[in-house]
């Protein structure tokens, strides 16, 4: 029993490492899934909602060629003011809200059409498009190519 009787003696000195050496990165796998997932399914719904309004678009489109085929056919510019005024509305509550457009009628609506187009409309297309259920029936006589062009200008916007 000759040595040291210190049992605390042989004990080893604890290791405390540098700041240097304790990072937050790398961070766990887990974590990186996370983000990922995160990422990619906000991805996933930017691509839906564009590819959404990308198909809104074509529709609106496509209806508004029907629309002329109509107009060619029966030539009442006061049916056709009508449909492209619903065609409007549909994709404006589409592309806006509900909330904002459905109560939108006269003035007020043709206020947001015009704000709301790459070019101005004029006072005339307007008024065909906002008043078209109160206008008399005017068969022929209108080139609605300039109506055409505004709804184009207000769908592709």
């Amino acid at each position: 029993m000759e040595g040291n009787n210190d049992p605390l003696s042989g004990l080893k000195d604890i290791f405390v490492p540098s700041e240097i050496s304790v990072s937050v990165f790398p961070i766990a796998y887990g974590f990186y899934i996370v983000i990922g997932f995160i990422v990619a399914s906000f991805l996933l719904y930017k691509l839906y909602s564009n590819y959404k309004l990308v198909s809104v678009r074509y529709y609106c489109l496509r209806q508004l060629k029907s629309l002329r085929l109509e107009y060619e056919a029966d030539k009442s510019l006061k049916t056709y003011g009508e449909e492209v005024s619903k065609l409007l509305k549909r994709y404006a509550i589409l592309k806006f809200g509900n909330v904002k457009v459905a109560n939108l009628y006269g003035n007020a609506w043709a206020e947001f059409l015009k704000n709301n187009a790459k070019k101005s409309p004029s006072y005339e297309i307007l008024e065909i498009i906002t008043n078209a259920p109160y206008l008399p029936d005017m068969r022929g006589g209108f080139d609605i190519t300039r109506i055409e062009d505004f709804v184009k200008s207000f769908i592709k916007r």
